[in-house]
Order: C-alpha cells, then structure tokens, then sequence
C-alpha cells in the first residue's frame, strides 16, 4: 500500500497504510453516513 494514494477499505485493515490516508467506508454499504464518506472521498481527491 506504500505506493497508493488513498486506501478505502469496507472491511478490517489491520494492516500497515504506510501514512496512506485510510478511510472506513462501511457507510457506503449501510447508507448511514455515507454522504459524509463520499464528502471525505472527494476532499482527499481533490488535493
């Protein structure tokens, strides 16, 4: 994951991201919250 730019998971990680930006996107399979994830996608895209 070193090399990845943002690392999105549904599930556990429990693995090392290296300082990659990781995000819990659970929300997006249960739709509770999930704008707020889309939201924090887009932002770490954006930069």
């Amino acid at each position: 994951v070193a090399d990845y730019d943002l690392l999105v998971t549904t599930g556990q990680f429990g693995g090392d991201a290296h300082g990659v930006k990781l995000i819990k996107a659970m929300p997006l399979l249960t739709g509770i919250g999930a704008d707020a994830v889309l939201n924090e996608i887009l932002e770490v895209v954006k930069e």
